[in-house]
């Protein structure tokens, strides 16, 4: 039997409604993420086995005091946010008013298939992958306690998982994304697996 924490990054800039011009994976948490990342390393009292992260800006930074509070290197796993549109492609750069337009249009697309987004934008089936990878890697891998520190979209589409849903990569792009509002993740929210555990 091994626990798997999710822990969903503080909050970051976007997070607030600050504008952010350059690409989602430097999005740097506030000032009070960092202080609430202190504090959730603080309360945190049993040391794990390893410590994962995604390689953007706000988990590292939300990690790092946990790291530092049992002396744990990060392991950096692809964990990050489903990224279906990358801001640095855009130039010149988009208002608010634009890129919501942009998010709305893509999201009534519903193509699990689109890649447009720029040079590190992925597509849901990629996003879905990598989020089955991340589900092999838990179950190969020799711990007691791991905690990841991810994202909501990311949590949310490992849940499902975790919960054996099987959709057509569509109809799971369609569902996640009708869902997301009523289960999302708050900032520092944790979410607890027992893997091996009977179901």
């Amino acid at each position: 039997m091994k626990t798997l924490y999710l822990v969903r990054h503080a909050a970051s800039h976007t997070n607030v409604g600050l504008h952010w011009n350059d690409g989602p994976a430097t999005i740097p948490l506030t000032a009070e993420g960092h202080a609430r990342a202190r504090e959730f390393a603080r309360a945190w009292s049993v040391r794990p086995d390893i410590l994962v992260v995604s390689s953007y800006v706000r988990s590292v930074q939300t990690a790092l005091p946990l790291a530092e509070k049992f002396t744990l290197p990060l392991m950096t796993h692809r964990v990050q946010e489903f990224t279906y549109w990358d801001l640095k492609y855009s130039q010149p750069l988009p208002s608010e008013a634009d890129r919501r337009s942009q998010v709305e249009e893509f999201w009534a697309r519903l193509d699990p298939l689109e890649k447009e987004g720029g040079s590190n934008a992925e597509s849901f089936v990629d996003f879905i992958e990598r989020c089955m990878a991340f589900r092999l890697w838990v179950e190969q891998t020799d711990f007691e306690s791991c905690i990841v520190f991810t994202h909501g979209y990311f949590m949310h589409a490992y849940r499902a998982l975790m919960n054996d849903m099987v959709l057509p990569p569509k109809e799971m792009l369609s569902h996640l994304h009708t869902t997301l509002a009523g289960t999302a993740y708050a900032n520092l929210e944790v979410a607890k697996y027992q893997i091996g555990a009977a179901k």
